[in-house]
């Protein structure tokens, strides 16, 4: 598989984090380092951009991304990614990143929503090695077709492999879905049909905080919404972090709760607060 994206992140004399290599290729483009907040010069926040209409069929991207000690990168993209119609049945596109965190790096990494159009069929795997006191808050949101023209569940395939291991290869804790568009028997229930877009975030502390309290605040979170969102909180296997899934009428409010239990867990580790981050 060819490699389209590798991003190396790590400190500079000041200790604040910057990118020590960038490399990308059709259809992927990084940003400039963004300055949005004065009070978080250590964070690098960037845009990972696609230059591409979204995924199409035969597609088959590769990507790098390395945190070293200590380092801490932002990343998240300006638009929805978009799966395009894939007819012929043998046809997918697919999407493989590698990360790799050092010792005390810290990823947040939180895209746009993926949309699945009507045949596409999409698959993704993200492997994720971590070091003693490294961590992440990585995201997904899915929408299943283009809602707003009544396009629901009309895509064929769609799965997922979230896989995290130690330096030393061991698997700590590993993620699969499959979901089917058409030939999904749930796709007309009464709650898919209410709540069809699903979410999903990890949350892997980079040093010991109380799980338990962390748990119970992003309980707390939900009073916020009506019954268009539903959430549950799981923790990891090993107490190596949280679950959270999302079921949700829109996808604002998907992304809203994301940043807002992502400020939560900043603050549970010390960090400032979440900036605005323009789209």
């Amino acid at each position: 598989m060819t490699l389209h994206l590798q991003l190396k992140v790590g400190e500079d004399v000041q200790g604040y984090s910057q990118a020590m290599r960038t490399y990308a290729t059709y259809p992927f483009r990084l940003s400039p380092p963004l300055m949005l907040s004065s009070k978080d010069r250590h964070c690098l926040y960037l845009y990972l951009m696609n230059t591409a209409p979204g995924w199409l069929a035969g597609d088959r991207c590769f990507g790098e991304i390395t945190l070293a000690k200590n380092s801490h990168l932002f990343l998240t993209d300006q638009a929805a990614t978009k799966v395009h119609t894939m007819p012929n049945l043998e046809q997918s596109a697919q999407l493989t990143h590698c990360v790799t965190l050092a010792e005390g790096a810290f990823l947040e990494w939180l895209p746009e929503p993926i949309i699945l159009y009507q045949d596409a069929c999409f698959q993704q795997k993200s492997e994720i090695t971590i070091a003693d006191n490294s961590g992440f808050a990585i995201s997904e949101i899915l929408i299943p077709g283009r809602l707003a023209r009544g396009e629901s569940y009309q895509f064929r395939h769609y799965s997922n492999q979230f896989i995290v291991k130690n330096q030393q290869g061991k698997c700590l804790f590993q993620d699969s879905g499959q979901l089917l568009g058409k030939k999904n028997p749930l796709r007309k229930s009464h709650l898919l049909a209410a709540l069809p877009i699903m979410g999903t975030l990890y949350l892997v502390p980079p040093k010991a905080i109380t799980l338990s309290v962390l748990q119970e605040k992003l309980q707390i979170l939900l009073k916020d919404y009506s019954k268009d969102l539903k959430v549950g909180v799981s923790t990891l296997p090993n107490c190596e972090g949280l679950l959270i899934r999302l079921l949700a009428s829109h996808a604002s409010d998907s992304l809203y709760y994301i940043k807002e239990a992502v400020s939560l867990f900043r603050h549970f580790l010390g960090l400032p607060t979440l900036p605005e981050i323009p789209k």
